[in-house]
């Protein structure tokens, strides 16, 4: 799991935090599944009629949200499902970013885009050789040394 924090915490200003949870794997196809949040937290009440928007990233896939940031306590911007294929050998690392537009003032400061990045290494999935090999007909006629007729 990662747990990434934009913005900053202190004097009750809003801030966001974006979780990547890794949910499930799949062996057969190679892939992860992840759950992804992007929540902004409001410990204090927040005073806005604009229209703000705000972005998460997963290993290169957008997710969008727009509208009202008005209020107080946990709001929840983005909630999605994502699978991810990993590399030929199980491995997987991947880039988790977000950006919310706030645009307020807050406390005579001006707050304008709060954004962070990082990444995760999600669980390796074992990789096993697959055999196929067939033998339409064959006839012996010694065996260790004895003979068979």
């Amino acid at each position: 799991m990662a747990t990434l924090i934009i913005g900053s915490t202190s004097n009750n200003r809003p801030y966001g935090v974006l979780t990547v949870n890794e949910t499930g794997i799949s062996e057969t196809n190679n892939t992860s599944t992840v759950s992804i949040s992007l929540v902004l937290k409001r410990p204090s009440n927040v005073t806005s009629k604009e229209k703000k928007s705000a972005q998460c990233t997963i290993n290169g896939v957008k997710y969008n949200w727009s509208g009202s940031i008005a209020g107080k306590g946990d709001k929840t911007l983005v909630s999605k499902t994502q699978v991810i294929s990993h590399n030929a050998d199980g491995t997987k690392k991947i880039e988790i970013s977000a950006l919310i537009n706030l645009d307020i003032i807050w406390y005579s400061s001006k707050i304008t885009t709060i954004s962070g990045s990082t990444n995760m290494n999600l669980t390796p999935i074992p990789i096993y050789a697959e055999l196929n090999q067939s033998v339409v007909a064959k006839t012996e006629t010694t065996f260790v040394g004895i003979t068979v007729n």
